[in-house]
């Protein structure tokens, strides 16, 4: 299963940011979406079953640890 894109879209325009990090939906890591023109992308984080991770962040790069 995975989020709805529109939803995601409403809500990176609604809260004027480029970049929304959520729990997992089995989907793990970094998913590029167009709003409205603007490139943003959905980091989606992995479970935490077998090969966990974390998003680190460090200025305005962002990277999928796991371990």
């Amino acid at each position: 299963m995975d989020v709805n894109a529109e939803a995601v879209r409403e809500a990176l325009r609604r809260h004027q940011v480029s970049r929304l990090i959520h729990g997992h939906t089995h989907r793990p890591g970094r998913h590029r979406i167009d709003v409205d023109g603007r490139a943003c992308e959905r980091w989606v984080l992995p479970d935490w079953y077998g090969a966990g991770g974390y998003l680190q962040v460090s200025g305005a790069k962002a990277h999928l640890v796991r371990w």
